[in-house]
């Protein structure tokens, strides 16, 4: 074997060696960052859960909010978070039924194999920290739901998309099924998980209750008229 031929085959097997220890840190951190948040987790932990050499995930990304920042940023490039954003625009649907296509979108991402990165996405939706440098990109997300979400709120109830009082309704309609999504034990709670209740029934569920909740304020605004 020539020497150019085994240095050849030396370097092919250290950057194979080198994306695998990319892909463990990159897993491992995803999974802890959307079970645990970016704040209780350290490097250190990271690199002993992926097995690989502590001072790892500086060699690759420099520090931890490097990392964070890259698995944030491919969890909002990955096609599901794109779907979730675009539930509005399916045609042929009326207002009441784009809310029941969010909510079971969004219950279904949290039950597939990207439910780690639908949690991620959450957690620095709802972070009232500044870690993702790109933070205005995260800001732009959460106000297409929000624009979404008004709209259909406003086609139920005739509130101003631009009014406060919207602000609160879609909070209302919103927040539950993030902190649902974000800690599922809260359903567990209260029976609302076991084997016989499926995904749907739940989404199901979720939709009745904030339809019942906009049709009264319809009903409300409608008299005080």
């Amino acid at each position: 074997m020539s020497r150019e031929i085994h240095i050849n085959r030396a370097k092919q097997t250290k950057a194979q060696q080198s994306s695998s220890t990319l892909e463990k840190i990159v897993s491992v951190a995803e999974k802890e960052f959307a079970e645990r948040g970016y704040g209780d987790v350290t490097s250190k932990h990271i690199c002993e859960l992926a097995n690989v050499n502590t001072a790892s995930v500086n060699y690759y990304f420099g520090s931890k909010k490097s990392l964070y920042e890259y698995v944030l940023s491919q969890a909002l490039c990955h096609d599901f978070w794109k779907n979730i954003l675009n539930f509005s625009h399916t045609p042929g649907l009326n207002a009441e039924e784009r809310l029941k296509s969010f909510f079971k979108n969004m219950i279904r991402a949290a039950s597939s194999p990207e439910a780690r990165k639908m949690k991620l996405i959450l957690r620095e939706i709802i972070s009232a920290s500044s870690i993702f440098n790109k933070k205005s990109l995260i800001e732009s997300e959460i106000n297409q739901i929000k624009r979404n979400i008004s709209a259909i709120i406003h086609h139920i109830t005739g509130i101003s998309i631009d009014s406060p009082e919207m602000n609160r309704v879609a909070a209302f309609i919103i927040l539950p099924l993030f902190i649902l999504i974000l800690e599922p034990e809260f359903l567990r709670a209260f029976n609302l998980y076991d084997a016989n209740v499926q995904d749907n029934d739940i989404a199901d569920d979720m939709v009745k209750y904030s339809l019942g909740g906009l049709f009264s304020l319809r009903e409300t605004r409608h008299f005080e008229k």
